[in-house]
């Protein structure tokens, strides 16, 4: 009995020491394997989630921004719903709320329309004034007149530009290099104007300068 005792502790002894070699030793060919296919899975996920961020910034820019810069000039990826098209001659416009857009490599830009383009309608919130025997219509610093017979109005210069003027002698419609020194600003029907006595003038990109056209609201 004492014999068999013995005997069955050497074959647990035995059993120990194999399985400590087993523990100590490098894992299988096939558990190796599987651990570099797991390290390639993590990769993958790693790949997967920086997709999904730039996914998700793709997803902001086009539902919430909805607008491209490039050399701080701006560059909506998509026009107006309200937009309509024109042509004029090799050139097409998209046409909303008073501004001009032209496809680009970068998006749509927003740009001063040509001479002698026309519309058959303008969108509330230009200005009429009456100038050379004239009357004029400007609306986004875009000058037009009206033709009865075609019913359009056509896109043209802006009336040549006044001498500084140091009293009140102003005229509807001109252009003026600089402002009157009492001048202050104020906001009408949400655009910012400089008031001075009766007068408002509106700021104009005239070329490479700020102009100020002359207006009276009655």
């Amino acid at each position: 009995m004492k014999q068999s005792i013995q005997w069955l502790s050497a074959i647990a002894i035995a059993t120990s020491f194999i399985y400590s070699g087993y523990a100590l030793a490098d894992p299988p060919p096939h558990a190796q394997a599987h651990g570099r296919g797991h390290k390639q899975e993590q990769h993958g996920h790693d790949r997967h989630e920086h997709h999904r961020h730039y996914d998700d910034r793709h997803h902001d820019d086009r539902h919430h921004d909805d607008r491209r810069y490039r050399d701080g000039r701006h560059y909506p990826a998509s026009l107006p719903t309200d937009s309509v098209y024109i042509r004029f001659g090799q050139q097409h416009f998209g046409f909303s709320g008073g501004l001009f857009y032209r496809n680009s490599n970068f998006g749509f830009e927003l740009v001063h329309p040509p001479i002698g383009l026309r519309l058959g309608y303008l969108p509330s919130g230009y200005h009429k004034f009456h100038r050379h025997n004239r009357d004029y219509y400007v609306l986004n610093q875009t000058y037009y007149i009206y033709h009865d017979d075609s019913r359009e109005y056509e896109v043209v210069d802006a009336p040549v530009a006044e001498n500084i003027t140091h009293g009140d002698d102003y005229q509807i419609g001109g252009l003026y290099r600089a402002l009157p020194r009492h001048s202050r600003p104020v906001t009408r029907n949400g655009m910012q104007y400089f008031r001075f006595r009766h007068w408002y003038f509106l700021p104009q990109s005239h070329g490479n300068e700020v102009k100020y056209l002359a207006l009276q609201f009655h």
